[in-house]
């Protein structure tokens, strides 16, 4: 087994100087290092391992807290967003009633203009004297008791029509016992062919003693185009 020695001189600091009578001197020392190259190598690498381990560790520690109040932020952040949805509700709830409010306000706006500028029409009155006109023949066998005429007024082309807006016929009349069959499908045919008569559909209401209540269901026809 070998051992190798390595020899350093001193720094200049290290040098001491000394004076004599016979002037000043100046000591120098040296410095043997008898530990051998392989474990002084492997100390540096020991000291080298042990310094990157507490680097890496101190970095394990950082991210570890940052992973950690990433996570309780995160946590946080999806309950204030809960609660936010949970009290937006009632307000995404207003807006889609001031939504449908706003739109009925117009459509009833628009139908407003219209009925105060709508011009004088005679549409419903056209479909009394057609419905006078084809039952004065059989006012014998048929006596009208009710009429209803249902016309909508002239509206705007872009008005959306409601439900309640729709042309509607109601006629109720009586006829007496024994009713004369041919004479109440005349009426009713007539008035199909009328030309302010759309449809006309007869329904046998009731059946009483004397009498037989009837009634024709069925749309008038406006004078006006009605879009």
């Amino acid at each position: 087994m070998t051992q190798e020695f390595s020899t350093r001189p001193m720094p200049r600091s290290q040098s001491k100087k000394q004076d004599t009578p016979d002037g000043p001197t100046t000591h120098c020392w040296q410095s043997y290092q008898l530990l051998p190259k392989l474990y002084i190598q492997r100390e540096k690498a020991k000291s080298v391992i042990q310094c990157w381990a507490a680097i890496n560790l101190a970095l394990l520690c950082i991210l570890s807290g940052l992973a950690t109040l990433f996570l309780t932020q995160g946590r946080k952040l999806q309950t204030q967003n809960s609660n936010v949805i949970s009290l937006s509700a009632p307000v995404n709830q207003l807006k889609s009633e001031v939504s449908r409010m706003t739109h009925e306000t117009k459509t009833g706006r628009q139908w407003i203009a219209a009925v105060e500028s709508a011009k004088p029409d005679d549409s419903v009155l056209q479909t009394l004297l057609a419905i006078a006109e084809m039952s004065s023949p059989l006012q014998a066998d048929i006596t009208i008791e009710t009429v209803e005429v249902k016309l909508p007024l002239e509206h705007l082309q872009n008005a959306d029509q409601p439900a309640w807006a729709k042309a509607k016929l109601r006629i109720v009349a009586s006829t007496p016992m024994p009713m004369n069959e041919q004479a109440i499908e005349l009426w009713a045919d007539q008035l199909q062919q009328s030309e302010r008569i759309r449809t006309a559909e007869l329904h046998d209401v009731d059946r009483a003693s004397d009498t037989i209540s009837l009634e024709i269901r069925g749309e008038p026809e406006s004078t006006k185009v009605v879009p």
